[in-house]
């Protein structure tokens, strides 16, 4: 949305997410990098662990869960600019915007970071793309793709 002004090139993904619950006890923040990805991943734990929730042991989302999210454990988060531009992702505290490489805080502030992360970070923004393509071109949900053939295509 372009009358909105950026702080950052992060800025235009910040989106608060408010769990609201009469049980809550307590208001509590958390600072995880997380995106709509991994919703469903953690609604469905919570029923399958609560209420006995039958889930699919096989499923086709990306989301690492609201406690994993973007963390350096997870495999990032891709994220595009418009409909057509994929060319933001984000791993534990660092993003990579076209080619540039910034550092987050805990409050989305970020700034240049030097390059030393750079090549780990574009390697699994790649290997995000691949799976992506792939998934996409194969329309086939149900099969298995090993990481061999995501890497060696």
């Amino acid at each position: 949305m372009p009358e909105i002004p950026l702080q950052s090139k992060i800025d235009r993904y910040h989106v608060p997410l408010l769990i609201y619950s009469s049980l809550l006890k307590e208001a509590k923040t958390f600072h995880n990098f997380v995106s709509h990805f991994d919703i469903a991943p953690s609604v469905l734990a919570y029923y399958r662990e609560n209420f006995a929730l039958k889930t699919p042991t096989q499923v086709t989302w990306i989301g690492q869960g609201l406690d994993k999210g973007a963390s350096a454990k997870g495999e990032g988060i891709a994220m595009m600019q418009s409909k057509n531009q994929l060319i933001d992702f984000v791993r534990g505290n660092y993003h990579l915007s076209e080619g540039q490489l910034y550092q987050l805080d805990g409050t989305f502030n970020e700034d240049v970071a030097p390059d030393n992360a750079k090549e780990e970070l574009s390697k699994c923004f790649e290997l995000f793309k691949r799976k992506n393509k792939l998934f996409y071109t194969q329309k086939d949900c149900y099969q298995t793709v090993s990481m061999s053939t995501i890497l060696d295509p």
